[in-house]
């Protein structure tokens, strides 16, 4: 603060360096929420990834325990489960996977590839992959089928 005589007062250039002090403030601050909201964004698509991946996975689990016979077909894109209560199969079709037993039932959204290989006659292997606003997921699993003794 700069004294003229007897007034006491602020010049405007002491007025403009504080304003754009304020203004400096304001835009990083301003940049920091725009970094954290875009980080939201990316933890929710990711979030829904996942729990779309699991879901399919514990479907394919659940038939493939309760299985009589398993089958690769499709170049293996698609599983066939054959159980005491009939027959499913699972694959992609318009980017959705499908579990096709007495009627056609959507799995999971957003489904990009999914692979099947029978490792022995009560082993399979799954690896789905997901994929949504440029983020992606996959999930890599071994099922083997239950065996009564």
């Amino acid at each position: 603060m700069i004294k003229l005589g007897s007034q006491k007062g602020y010049l405007i250039v002491e007025y403009l360096i504080s304003l754009t002090m304020m203004a400096v403030v304001i835009l990083v601050l301003f940049a920091l929420l725009n970094a954290a909201g875009s980080l939201s964004a990316c933890t929710q698509v990711d979030a829904d990834l996942h729990y779309s991946a699991r879901s399919a996975m514990l479907l394919i689990k659940d038939d493939v325990l309760e299985a009589n016979k398993l089958q690769v077909i499709n170049a293996g894109k698609t599983l066939r489960v054959e159980s005491s209560e009939g027959a499913v199969s699972y694959y992609i079709q318009n980017q959705q996977l499908y579990r096709h037993g007495q009627s056609k039932l959507p799995v999971a959204e957003n489904a990009q590839s999914i692979t099947f290989r029978v490792i022995t006659p009560v082993l399979v292997e799954v690896i789905f992959e997901v994929e949504s606003k440029g983020r992606s997921c996959q999930i890599q699993s071994a099922f083997c089928v239950r065996v009564e003794s």
